[in-house]
């Protein structure tokens, strides 16, 4: 079988500089997670930053995420081509999202 190594390994530290064991594990876990148990958890307050987002409508990308951005889902969107960040998400991805969501 053939195999392929990435180059480089991305993980988590402490404060101290250690490896964040508990953290990595953390979102092993989150990851591991169903879409329906994700797509729930984005829209409670358990959230919290930093973390690991895979979103369902796009599962090959993975994004770090710091926390909300203080935008909402009505704000204007930065490519003209879309009103907002709601409009944009019902375009490209056929989701519908409220306005009042936070981003």
């Amino acid at each position: 079988q053939d195999r392929t190594f990435a180059p480089y390994v991305i993980g988590c530290l402490d404060a101290a500089g250690d490896i964040d064991w508990v953290r990595i594990r953390t979102t092993i876990a989150e990851f591991s997670r169903s879409s329906t148990a994700r797509e729930y958890a984005a829209q409670g307050d358990s959230m919290v930053g930093p973390r690991i987002w895979s979103p369902s409508y796009n599962q090959g990308v993975s994004y770090i995420v710091y926390g909300p951005s203080g935008k909402l889902c009505s704000d204007p969107f930065p490519n003209e081509d879309y009103l907002s960040f709601q409009d944009y998400y019902a375009k490209k991805y056929g989701i519908e999202i409220s306005p009042n969501g936070e981003m």
